[in-house]
């Protein structure tokens, strides 16, 4: 515990730290610790959608159809009554179903889209397709929608459709998206698109897929028990979150049916039912076994006729499944199937009779199984909860990895074979708990690295559930480095980081050990002794899906959505406003590894254009230099297009080179040959990396190809060219931000700069208050946007612009866009020397890369104030006013940060407490978090507490008030942020609080490109929080109290 404040109050240091103009902060997988990097970093909402694997669904041509033939038969039926078809779509993505509904004669169509870059997106699509004039798009999510004269609709739809889903059916909001939507924006006996959708279940035993839930005792050859799971393990009712996976590729071998596909609940999209309810189905058990795991997945019935069913079932399950090969029944990753654990596996006989229970609430479902002759009737199902510690910190892979009983047989024949009575062994890694198979075997003392501190709980558990007394806790780097390890002859590590989410992140043992080398004595051994790293060009059948462009879609013209994939900024109407210089365009910003499980694609969904190759060696013992290239020729193997590189590693666990721990995917596992493919598991626990190629290539069978590794001392990168065009070189270069822009801002700030919310607001002020005659001066940092201002027409633009490099990135932006309007002022006293009496707008984002808290971007008004009697008096001011506002939190964590201990593992903790609390009392009271990142519910309404306007002369405002506590959870923080209103009108708010209306008793949506300011203290049950808040503007102090 103590470590884990002491890892909190070091975050919130360099959290509320002012960014540097060129660094950022980056986790080193390597060191384990948080470093301040060079970062180029190109985040932003276009690279959300790209990553997010939206483009695969508008690939899914079923979908896409079956949606259409849902929409033709509703229009149909609606003009067949003599009505016009008005047609709600919600969630319109691209604007696809409502260009859908108009060619098929629908009269009116309403669509909606809450996500603000895909619903700019939608009207370009429609636009150019042609649509614009008959298709309303309202950037809105469906909650906010109006009906009326003059509002969003000027009446209800009588035909919804939409397509919320996800692999759980309902964890996107279905269920109140539909229940909303029927009661307010729909008429009465409107059709629904679609109809309704049912859930099936299927119960199984399978160990296989057990074995990412349960945890088993370690047992060497002769069956003799060695580690001993913890009894709060092995009771421990597990996690209840879905793990979502692709069933058609289970092995059928992988599980025996214990009940068959049933379908045990229907959603009717227009029923009003509770949110939170219990469906129950009766059944009869198959054949004996243990009833251990429920597949789940689901079904649409798309029209009322009942004619059109899209299936997510698994192919052996598919209704189409008789009529259609494996290979045409579709493959999606955005639809996968769901595998639930049973809280306790049940010992069922066949023909007995059981009741399969599924709890329902607003966005989840949990599974339970009990017999008949037991079962106690009741209307809800609590979801498990784990109470050991281990389900909440290790993801499923983890503890299947775990399980691996491969790997702990290569351990266990490794320490037989090289640890004796004498042997003292440094165990480096998390949670390899296996390792005290060791201790049990006699080793004379063990070391355990481990700093993860739930972990280390485990880890403690599991010493004491075996008897085990010669094992030494080290919780540190820093312990270590002071600790005696002359005595260790031995070192070993699984390796395996709860950091790590590349194979190669795990060469965090590598660091470590060098960390210590000079402590270790010169013939230490140690585990594993080299690791390789593999590769291979692939041509993917499917996969590839998920990045690529869409060209056209079911006839339908989809360039503005594969621009949003790749970059700009444009108005309402897709006129190019404010191009983006072609450096930062075509600059690498991030490089484009991912993780992924290459078991789970089917072999069909790719074609091998160079089969597994090793391409390096790292030998833990050498001294090689950490940046070097490795480079392997192969041969092409089919034509086709080399479009990704697979990426693996194997251990050499022991000198004699007789224990190998592969990573591989099971169709290229070292003992493929010599097993079947259902004695290596089709989903190896370690993760495989994937490198997309820049550029795919155009490859021939029999051409010889290079494919270079570069390493440095953290990272990877890949490149893949033809021998007949390979320029010898000794490092391949990782890419590198040469724009400028990556390196000097924040992610956050960068996804600021092309959040459409405010862009659109900023064009509409733009639009409306500036013309030809307008001389406008810009205060802030980076408002680059601004430009489309010149762009428009007016007269002149001032930009005090004091950043070097954001100056720089401006005159960029200015020579990309041939403006010559503007004037770049440098700091505040070449402003105040500036003539400014002709400027007639003041124009501010307001950012500034020094701040913050919300507030510190009061600088504007500051800055202003500086100027005030240089401008005329009738000049326009954006943004006219300021709002500081508050709401209390029930916070599920953050509170922690500042929570006394009391004690901690039955140790009293008054002297840290009374630490931190001297230190809380020197700290500002209010702190800045991104509390998007933080679980809180609203506790009451949100107040206004101070009313700032960018004209007012007053140098302090203050305020008291109170906050009636409407709830009965406990309030341990009090969030504030400020709100800026461009005109008089709130729709012109840019927020930095919650994006969406606050409701008492649920989760606030916070803005992700902002940290809002936050006051923690000790939870307590009240009704009523007294507070007082005030500004200095002159000195800049805010002080916030409440009690």
């Amino acid at each position: 515990m103590i470590y884990r404040q002491l890892f909190y109050i070091h975050r919130n240091i360099f959290k509320n730290w002012p960014k540097m103009s060129t660094f950022a902060q980056k986790l080193n997988p390597i060191t384990g610790t948080i470093d301040w990097v060079v970062q180029d970093a190109n985040y932003d909402y276009h690279q959300e959608i790209a990553r997010a694997a939206f483009a695969d669904m508008l690939h899914d041509t079923e979908r896409n159809q079956k949606y259409e033939q849902a929409l033709k038969i509703a229009i149909d039926k609606v003009h067949s009554n003599g009505k016009k078809a008005n047609v709600l779509d919600i969630g319109t993505g691209t604007g696809l179903l409502s260009m859908m509904a108009v060619r098929n004669g629908a009269d009116s169509v309403t669509a909606c889209e809450a996500f603000k870059p895909m619903g700019e997106c939608a009207k370009q699509v429609i636009t150019q397709n042609g649509y614009a004039d008959r298709i309303k798009v309202i950037p809105k999510i469906s909650f906010d929608v109006t009906v009326g004269e003059k509002e969003d609709m000027e009446k209800r739809c009588n035909i919804l459709v939409t397509e919320v889903f996800d692999t759980e059916l309902i964890g996107e909001g279905a269920l109140s998206i539909f229940l909303h939507a029927v009661e307010n924006l729909c008429e009465p006996d409107s059709i629904i698109i679609p109809q309704s959708a049912n859930l099936y279940v299927q119960v199984v035993e399978s160990p296989v897929a057990q074995n990412w839930n349960r945890i088993k005792d370690v047992f060497n050859d002769e069956g003799k028990l060695l580690v001993k799971v913890p009894e709060a393990i092995k009771k421990c009712a597990g996690s209840s979150a879905v793990h979502d996976i692709q069933l058609s590729q289970f092995p059928r071998t992988s599980f025996n049916t214990i009940i068959s596909p049933t379908p045990i609940c229907t959603f009717n999209w227009s029923s009003s039912l509770p949110f939170k309810r219990l469906h129950s189905v009766e059944t009869r058990i198959e054949r004996d076994g243990k009833a251990q795991v429920v597949f789940m997945w689901w079904d649409l019935q798309m029209d009322c006729e009942e004619r059109i069913l899209l299936s997510c079932a698994p192919v052996w399950a598919h209704p189409e499944g008789k009529m259609k090969s494996v290979e045409e029944i579709p493959w999606r990753d955005h639809w996968m199937q769901g595998v639930y654990y049973l809280p306790q596996e049940i010992d069922v006989k066949k023909d007995e009779k059981y009741i399969v229970h599924c709890g329902v609430d607003e966005y989840s479902l949990c599974f339970k199984m009990e017999s008949v002759k037991s079962s106690v009737i009741t209307s809800t199902l609590e979801p498990p909860v784990c109470n050991c510690g281990l389900h909440i910190s290790f993801s499923r892979t983890r503890i299947g990895q775990m399980n691996d009983s491969r790997r702990i047989k290569k351990y266990l024949a490794l320490f037989e074979e090289h640890l004796d009575k004498d042997s003292s062994v440094l165990v480096l890694g998390d949670s390899f708990y296996s390792a005290l198979a060791a201790a049990k075997l006699g080793v004379k003392k063990m070391y355990f690295l481990e700093s993860n501190k739930i972990s280390r709980g485990i880890l403690l558990d599991y010493i004491n559930a075996n008897d085990i007394e010669n094992v030494k806790i080290i919780e540190s780097l820093d312990e270590l480095k002071t600790t005696d390890l002359s005595y260790v002859n031995v070192v070993l590590a699984e390796p395996y980081f709860t950091s790590s989410i590349l194979p190669w992140d795990n060469l965090r043992v590598l660091y470590l050990f060098r960390q210590i080398r000079d402590q270790l004595s010169r013939d230490v051994l140690i585990f594993p002794k080299t690791a390789v790293i593999k590769a291979v060009p692939v041509h993917f059948k499917d996969l590839y899906k998920i990045r690529s462009p869409l060209d056209t879609c079911e006839g339908f013209t989809m360039d503005a959505f594969d621009k949003l994939i790749e970059f700009n900024m444009f108005n309402v109407l897709g006129k190019l406003l404010v191009k983006v210089p072609e450096a930062i365009k075509k600059c690498a910003g991030f490089s484009a590894v991912h993780d992924i499980q290459l078991s789970q694609f089917p072999r069909t969904s790719f074609n091998t254009i160079i089969s597994p190759t090793p391409i390096c060696t790292f030998n833990w013992s050498s001294s090689l230099p950490f940046k070097r290239l490795h480079s392997v020729e192969s041969r092409i193997e089919r034509d086709g297009k080399a479009q990704v590189v697979f990426m693996w590693w194997d251990l050499q666990m022991d000198c004699e080179e007789r224990i190998l721990l592969s990573c591989a995917p099971v169709w290229a596992h070292p003992e493929g040959k010599m097993k079947s493919v259902e004695e290596i598991p089709w989903r190896d626990h370690w993760m495989q990396g994937v490198y997309y190629l820049p550029q795919e290539i155009d490859v021939k069978k029999d051409e010889n190809y290079i494919v270079h590794c570069g390493v440095d001392e953290y990272s990877l990168c890949f490149k893949m060219e033809s021998v007949k065009s390979s320029v010898i070189t000794s490092t391949l270069e990782p890419p590198v931000c040469n724009c400028g822009l990556h390196i000097s801002f924040s992610r956050t700030r960068i996804g600021q700069m092309n959040d459409s919310r405010r862009i659109k607001k900023y064009l509409a002020l733009f639009e409306e208050h500036l013309d030809k005659d307008s001389s406008v001066l810009v205060l802030g940092d980076s408002f680059y946007s601004a430009l489309a201002a010149a762009k428009l027409g007016v007269k002149k633009m001032y930009f005090l612009e004091s950043n070097k490099i954001s100056r720089g990135i401006l005159l960029d932006y200015i020579n990309a866009n041939d403006i010559e309007n503007v004037k770049i002022i440098e700091s505040l006293d070449e402003l105040k020397t500036t003539d400014l009496s002709y400027v007639n707008v003041v124009l501010a984002e307001p950012y500034f890369t020094s701040s913050i808290l919300p507030w510190d971007n009061l600088r504007v008004l500051y800055l202003f104030r500086q100027i005030r009697d240089q401008l005329s008096r009738d000049v326009l001011i954006f943004p006219k006013r300021a709002v500081i506002k508050a709401v209390p939190v029930h916070f599920k964590d953050l509170y922690k940060i500042r929570s006394p201990l009391d004690t901690c593992e039955g140790f009293k903790m008054d002297a840290f407490d009374k630490l931190i609390e001297r230190s809380s009392k020197v700290d500002d009271i209010v702190e800045a978090q991104p509390l998007w990142e933080y679980p809180g519910v609203a506790l009451s309404e949100v107040q206004e507490l101070l009313l700032i306007s960018l004209i007012d002369t007053t140098e302090k405002a203050e305020c008291n008030g109170s906050f009636n506590i409407k709830s009965d959870l406990v309030c341990n923080g009090i969030a504030l942020w400020i709100d800026w209103y461009l005109t008089d009108s709130t729709k012109s708010t840019i927020t930095t609080g919650p994006i969406s209306p606050v409701i008492i008793g649920e989760k606030i949506d916070w803005d992700m490109h902002t940290r809002q300011g936050v006051t923690l203290f000790p939870g307590k049950l009240v009704t009523q929080i007294d507070y007082s808040f005030s500004i200095n503007f002159k000195e800049g102090n805010i002080i916030f109290k409440c009690n």
